[in-house]
């Protein structure tokens, strides 16, 4: 087994950065999944929206952003087992909203 050194070791700051920058990516394709949902209402077309929002859900609490978690959270609780538009849409915004504030450095609130 080889050690690295301090300089080359990959720290949880560093993996966190690389999970902000990933965040526009996860909420774009959320946005997108629920776009074709909503518009053409396939039953096949749910299903990538669900697994979107529940990977983005526990991705961002393991890495300590609550407010993220909480409003992927609020968007999960609404795939089950069907989509009221109204509400959902309410909810994406207010995680796009999160989102922005973390990607702009702002600190997240615990919720």
């Amino acid at each position: 087994m080889s050690s690295m050194s301090p300089s080359e070791a990959v720290t949880e700051q560093d993996l966190r950065v690389a999970y902000l920058g990933r965040l526009p990516g996860r909420l774009h394709a959320i946005e997108e999944a629920w776009t074709k949902f909503a518009r053409d209402r396939e039953p096949a077309d749910f299903e990538p929206l669900k697994m979107h929002v529940h990977r983005l859900a526990g991705s961002a609490a393991t890495y300590g952003l609550a407010e993220v978690s909480a409003k992927a959270r609020d968007l999960d609780r609404l795939t089950q087992p069907i989509v009221a538009v109204g509400p959902f849409t309410e909810c994406l915004a207010a995680l796009r909203d999160a989102i922005d504030r973390v990607s702009q450095g702002e600190t997240p609130s615990p919720s």
